[in-house]
């Protein structure tokens, strides 16, 4: 047991929380009732929160020396692919015209079943890192065309924090060998969530107060 897996799995567990409780605040802002566009807002927290329950158990069954299934994998590249397309279907949502939101979630879908058809014959995590970072730029370049608008530079910061944080992490940048790279990106992508979550409240509280 590595003092590294410790606080990675620690870490992620506290990820989930963070998302978790951001995903509660979110959909109690919306409303319980009726399924309404904007609650993909909060989807993206849950399959965010979801991942990084798995992703922490994964490292925690790894420090305990426990064999890791690859069927617990899976479900942390499922659950990072739900949260992409909840963070696409959400952008839609927020600043499409309705006439148009089918269309820019079939094409959203088509992309995320591409993805899982690679993950099918190649469980990577490159193929998800890929379709994450897709989405997240498709955001940012439509978040950049509306800066002044309500949640804009925090959903651009927050997207911004979270490509830092996935950089540390892809490059193995870490502050010792306990705090590796993945307790690094845990702690910079807590960061980038509270800037997204703030983003999303702006965009739901400018909708329903539309």
């Amino acid at each position: 047991m590595t003092l590294a897996e410790i606080l990675t799995s620690g870490t992620d567990f506290l990820l989930a929380l963070q998302s978790a409780f951001y995903a509660l605040l979110l959909a109690r802002q919306i409303g319980f009732g009726r399924f309404s566009a904007m609650h993909f807002w909060p989807g993206l927290f849950v399959f965010s929160s979801a991942a990084a329950l798995a992703g922490g158990s994964l490292h925690a069954m790894k420090a305990s020396q426990i064999a890791v299934p690859d069927l617990l994998w899976r479900f942390v590249l499922v659950f990072v692919m739900g949260a992409s397309f909840c963070l696409l279907a959400a952008a839609c949502a927020s600043w499409m015209a309705r006439r148009r939101r089918v269309l820019g979630w079939a094409v959203i879908l088509v992309k995320t079943l591409l993805v899982a058809g690679m993950v099918s014959f190649s469980a990577s995590f490159r193929w998800v890192v890929l379709d994450y970072a897709v989405s997240f730029a498709a955001v940012l370049l439509a978040v950049l065309t509306r800066l002044k608008e309500s949640g804009s530079r925090a959903l651009a910061a927050g997207i911004l924090v979270s490509f830092a944080a996935a950089y540390v992490q892809q490059a193995g940048i870490g502050l010792s060998e306990a705090v590796n790279h993945n307790v690094l990106y845990h702690l910079i992508q807590m960061g980038g969530f509270y800037f997204l979550y703030q983003g999303a409240r702006a965009l739901v509280t400018k909708v329903r107060t539309a």
